[in-house]
This record gives structure tokens, C-alpha cells and sequence, in this order.
């Protein structure tokens, strides 16, 4: 049980271990792994798609990792990159349609996965764990 700041460590592994169940049952037959869960999860609702530096920041992983998902997920038609400009050096990465039912898929998943781990909470509540969450991880409230 979540006792003091120094289970905390052990509480965000127990989340973690429950998000890396559900890829493996629902992404890894499909091809895909945890680690492009999050790239699936940061583009999902990017109509216009992201720059790569945006999808690192908001994710966090390094440049080496974002190239490999970015480019596994381009290979297999889930992403595409757009030039709006032309211009070489700045382009988006945005969902295919094909990217996109796999993400609604998935993002159903994701909130009934939540809802099962969150439903002792009232909405109240849970909407202060989120904004307290956004305080720890970016230093601001969303």
C-alpha cells in the first residue's frame, strides 16, 4: 500500500505494470510494442500532427527512440510524415486513417483500463489527481 513519498516509486511502477499488460494484449499482436503506445497515445487527437522535438517533449524519450517508433510506425502505414511547406527539414508526423482506427481502438482500451483503476474516485476528484500529476511531471497545472 501506498504508505509515504518513497512508495511513490513503487506506485507509478504498479500503473506502469498494468499499462504494459494491456499493450501486450492489445498492441503486440498487431506488431507493436510499449514503446509505441506513446507515440500512438501523443498523436491520437493531433489532426495537423506534431514536429518531432514536440513529440519528444511531450513524451520524453530520447531522439534515438522517437526515430525507431517513428519509423517502425511509418513502415507499417500507422504514421506518415507531412511537408506542408516543402520544406526538408520541417515536417509533421500525423496518424494515417489506418493509424487512427488503431488508436480509437487502443484509446478505448486505455479509458476502460482507467475507469476500472479510478472508479473509486469522483469525478471531482480525479480531475484534481490529473491536474496534481501535470503540477509533478511538466511544473504547471493543464
Amino acid at each position: 500500500m501506498f504508505e509515504n513519498k518513497l512508495h511513490m516509486p513503487i506506485f507509478f511502477s504498479q500503473i506502469n505494470k498494468d499499462f504494459n499488460k494491456l499493450c501486450e494484449r492489445f498492441l503486440k499482436p498487431k506488431g507493436f510494442g510499449k514503446l509505441h503506445a506513446f507515440y500512438l497515445i501523443c498523436l491520437y487527437d493531433k489532426i495537423n500532427g506534431l514536429k518531432l522535438n514536440e513529440i519528444n517533449d511531450y513524451i520524453g524519450c530520447d531522439k534515438a527512440n522517437t526515430s525507431r517508433a517513428i519509423a517502425d510506425l511509418e513502415n507499417k502505414n500507422i504514421i506518415c510524415r507531412d511537408n506542408p511547406n516543402n520544406c526538408e527539414k520541417k515536417y509533421f508526423v500525423k496518424l494515417t486513417s489506418l493509424g487512427l482506427e488503431l488508436c480509437k481502438e487502443f484509446i478505448l482500451k486505455i479509458k476502460e483500463e482507467i475507469s476500472k483503476m479510478f472508479k473509486r474516485l469522483t469525478d471531482d476528484e480525479f480531475n484534481i489527481f490529473i491536474r496534481l500529476l501535470n503540477k509533478l511531471a511538466y511544473g504547471e497545472e493543464k
